[in-house]
């Protein structure tokens, strides 16, 4: 009879160790050998009549290895079944004893789930910012898509801030060019501070066709360390000096942004606009506060196995924001620094610990009615609202994105019960501009 004994190692670890009585094995190869004998064709015996005693000394040794690899597996599904076991983690195996004879024993390591027993966040203060959007808004939105849109004309005078330059440069450091100090008919705005600040005071009161040198100072923080804090020379031809020109706010410049009823039809749309991403950027705030506070108020040791995996699906997700979202079969991640990622996934494996448990907790569901009313809000803001919706309606997994972030805030909503909300009134920029680590509520 196979012998089950459990070892605590920790408060997620598991140690189970096995064994395989030989009988059981060797009546398994037995039963396996005379299924095989039939089978068996070997020179100077008719097929189906080589003698039992030829089979088990020419096979026996691999069916016996086979007969190992498959009561292992099922008396290890036994085993975490008997011992009411949750794994959170695939076995680590040990084997303690040969193949070839006798009992065979082993030993597998396993992480399994912690107990969770919910805390509620009852008396913990939360802040919990509200925001709105006022004329000063939409005008700031306005000027912005106005400047978005501006257009540069050549000018006959010196260069002077908010100007566009297009220059040849090249850099030198004691006399010497360094690497990367080089470009030809580069673009540079002054005053938006995109180059060093010495480099740019040095381009003001420059015209159109002169070739000159700046002394520049990199900064001590510079993000080249082989360049911070050192002096440098540039050579610098100026090709263009180009004024800006922005367009007037009214119904020529809302038909070019796709608005054909006019500049307050515009406004309209941008407001619309504003409120969607304001009541987005509120909730994902809010519920990154509640959630951090969830994760606070309740610790879990937790599975360095699924710490892992989060890593790995991570990296994957950073892969294709930098490299493009086509997903391809062979696709190679490289294989980014795990430090990038390990706060991010151990936050997201505890808190999805503790959601799982807390939708149960209070049985949190999301209504059908809900669900349809934010497909409609999301599908609202495309061209084509019933093209969008279609496309959602296609696929079950765009749907099951929608209603995880309705039961995110079910949750949310219901952690906040029992807490001490700190209302904070931000304005429509400090909130898009926000950051608590930043942003996003999502686990």
């Amino acid at each position: 009879m196979m012998q089950i004994s459990l070892e605590t190692l920790s408060e997620i670890e598991r140690k189970l160790i096995i064994s395989l009585p030989d009988n059981d094995i060797q009546n398994e190869i037995d039963i396996r050998l005379k299924d095989l004998a039939p089978k068996v064709q070997l020179q100077g015996f008719r097929p189906g009549k080589v003698p039992m005693r030829e089979i088990k000394l020419r096979f026996s040794g691999r069916v016996r290895e086979e007969v190992v690899r498959d009561l292992m597996q099922t008396a290890l599904e036994e085993a975490i079944q008997s011992k009411n076991l949750k794994l959170a983690s695939y076995p680590k195996i040990n084997v303690n004893s040969g193949m070839d004879k006798g009992d065979f024993c082993f030993e597998a390591t396993v992480e399994i789930f912690p107990e969770i027993k919910i805390n509620e966040l009852k008396d913990a203060e939360i802040d919990i910012i509200e925001a709105s959007i006022h004329d000063s808004d939409l005008e700031h939105m306005l000027q912005q898509l106005q400047s978005q849109n501006k257009v540069w004309h050549h000018v006959e005078r010196e260069a002077q801030d908010g100007d566009q330059l297009e220059i040849d440069f090249k850099g030198f450091i004691d006399d010497v060019a360094f690497e990367g100090g080089e470009a030809q008919n580069f673009k540079v705005v002054l005053g938006e501070k995109k180059m060093i600040p010495d480099f740019e005071q040095g381009l003001l009161g420059h015209k159109a066709g002169e070739t000159f040198n700046i002394n520049v100072k990199f900064p001590d923080d510079y993000g080249q360390a082989d360049l911070a804090s050192k002096m440098a020379r540039f050579e610098i031809t100026l090709h263009h000096v180009e004024q800006a020109e922005i367009p007037e706010l009214n119904d020529e410049f809302a038909s070019k942004l796709g608005i054909d009823d006019g500049v307050e039809a515009l406004k309209t749309d941008i407001t619309q606009n504003m409120k969607r991403e304001l009541k987005k950027r509120v909730s994902q705030i809010n519920r990154k506060n509640i959630f951090d506070k969830f994760i606070e108020c309740n610790p879990i040791n937790l599975p360095a196995m699924l710490i892992d995996m989060e890593i790995k699906n991570l990296q994957h997700e950073f892969y294709h924001r930098v490299y493009g979202n086509e997903h391809r079969d062979d696709e190679k991640i490289p294989d980014f620094p795990r430090e990038m990622f390990e706060s991010d996934a151990s936050r997201r494996v505890h808190l999805s610990m503790l959601y799982g448990e807390y939708t149960k907790l209070h049985d949190l569901k999301v209504e059908q009615e809900k669900l349809d009313e934010l497909l409609d809000e999301v599908v609202s803001a495309y061209d084509d609202s019933a093209e969008a919706k279609a496309w959602y309606l296609a696929d079950k997994n765009r749907l099951e994105e929608l209603n995880n972030l309705l039961l995110e805030e079910l949750v949310a909503d219901k952690l906040l019960e029992s807490a001490t909300s700190v209302l904070k009134k931000l304005s429509f920029r400090e909130t898009m501009d926000f950051t608590n680590t930043q942003s996003s509520g999502d686990k």
